[in-house]
């Protein structure tokens, strides 16, 4: 009697028998968590940006600062459709989407962009558009997606740092910047290598916009309210911070901006945070210097990444060309 064949409609499980993998938690107390190499507080983490990758679209880069990693893509220009109900756009329209992969944090996304994707999509427009020469794309569309395939997870389960005396574990702070320090370094890499893609898609920008983020912290006495009086709390700004815990104390505020240094213009800011107000905005200078002299540091990265683009596609065009390759005029004589 023959077999009869498999239903291949359905999600058929294996023959055999398995065993779900089991994780031991990180709250467990026999595991030491892993400890992130220590770097000067006005220093950034290196970061590899490379353009080009995607051959499909207009422009295309990716990007990583450990552990983040994504990826851009630019379409565009492309017409806008011919119908009754478009208006006539003088200018190019921008749009901008940022989608975490569902694997992108410990827990698994939705599908459907939720608000904290949106509000980065938002704030990443408003950091290119007034970077881009609309005006020479009349009625037409520059769309720019981001994807990250992985990210700093800035959920609550890790969110409280502790310290250890003897058996006991105390409760030092509660990290409520965490998030927002979390969603800075994503909105900063975002900035940095959208740029590099429209720049590979080769559409004409006033500067290169290059995003830099940085945190303030002060002494966990302050937050527990037992500063003395007279004496100044400490402060501690660090440039592009880690999301795990750190030693230098509670967080107060973040900045996240959109920088273009040939320029010196800064075309997005946000700020997250608790900045005291009775000593003016000194304060809040002093972070917002920390955060434009981090983008200037990842700007160096991107002028690397387009100088090795542009140099790409002149060996290219030559390997195509062998005449044009130290080529001289000649001269015709009759």
């Amino acid at each position: 009697m023959a077999s009869r064949a498999p239903d291949r409609r359905r999600n058929n499980p294996p023959s055999h028998g398995t065993t779900p993998p089991v994780f031991l938690s990180t709250s467990a107390g026999d595991i030491n968590p892993v400890q992130a190499p220590s770097r000067p507080p006005d220093e950034i983490r290196k970061i590899f940006l490379r353009t080009g990758l995607v051959s499909s679209v207009t422009g295309s880069s990716f990007l990583e600062i450990a552990p983040l990693k994504l990826s851009v893509s630019v379409l565009g220009p492309r017409p806008l459709p011919r119908t009754s109900t478009t208006p006539f756009a003088a200018q190019a329209i921008l749009t901008t989407e940022v989608k975490f992969a569902p694997f992108a944090s410990t827990v698994r996304r939705g599908y459907v962009r939720d608000s904290s994707e949106r509000d980065l999509g938002s704030r990443l427009y408003q950091a290119l558009v007034g970077a881009i020469r609309r005006e020479l794309y009349p009625k037409s569309r520059i769309e720019v997606v981001v994807t990250i395939l992985d990210s700093e997870d800035e959920g609550d389960e890790v969110n409280t740092v502790c310290i250890e005396e003897g058996k006991t574990v105390e409760p030092r702070f509660w990290d409520v910047g965490r998030s927002e320090r979390a969603l800075g370094v994503v909105l900063a890499g975002c900035i940095t290598a959208a740029s590099a893609a429209l720049a590979d898609a080769g559409i004409e920008m006033f500067d290169l916009v290059s995003g830099g983020v940085a945190s303030v912290f002060v002494d966990g006495s302050e937050v527990k309210g037992k500063a003395k009086e007279g004496a100044g709390p400490g402060r501690r700004y660090v440039r592009d911070p880690s999301i795990a815990p750190l030693d230098e104390g509670a967080p107060l505020a973040t900045c996240v901006l959109g920088y273009m240094a040939a320029r010196d213009e800064i075309s997005e800011l946000w700020i997250s945070g608790r900045l005291g107000t009775k000593s003016g905005t000194a304060e809040m200078d002093e972070l917002v210097d920390e955060a434009v002299a981090a983008a200037r540091s990842s700007r160096g990265v991107l002028n690397e990444a387009a100088k090795e683009r542009i140099q790409f596609i002149v060996d290219k065009a030559q390997s195509a060309d062998p005449s044009a390759v130290g080529g001289k005029d000649t001269e015709m004589t009759g």
